[in-house]
């Protein structure tokens, strides 16, 4: 499938994207992403790598690549480096000690009061065992 979305970074983007890998500070989702743009990156000659290229490279799908390209054309380098920012409205992404999954007991909790609450059914053996 013939690429819609070219990556054409300007010498100042990849002065950035190259300090920000050299830098080693940032979270690794930023620098990842950086190393696959520079590797993508078509401009002035540079030698691009084809999306399945890149993919193998970074261990992501080639979907990953693709939709990395439309971020960077479509709302620019800050927005494909670190995503869309989620709002208070949002869910979170990630469980932590408050939005724990309802049925994980908390530390200092009371336990059930049906003692066989949360415990495996007993099944005979299917060969009568």
């Amino acid at each position: 499938m013939p690429k819609t979305h070219h990556v054409h970074l300007s010498p100042d983007e990849r002065a950035d994207l190259e300090a920000l890998v050299a830098r080693r500070s940032e979270k690794a989702e930023p620098v990842k992403r950086a190393l696959m743009l520079l590797a993508a990156d078509e401009a002035n000659g540079a030698p691009a790598l084809s999306d399945a290229e890149v993919a193998d490279r970074y261990h992501v799908s080639i979907r990953t690549v693709e939709r990395l390209r439309r971020r960077l054309v479509e709302h620019g380098l800050d927005l494909a480096l670190h995503g869309v920012p989620r709002g208070p409205d949002q869910p979170p992404r990630n469980f932590d000690r408050q939005n724990q999954a309802p049925h994980r007991a908390r530390p200092g909790s009371e336990p059930p009061r049906d003692p066989n609450a949360g415990t495996r059914q007993k099944h005979p053996h299917p060969l009568g065992a």
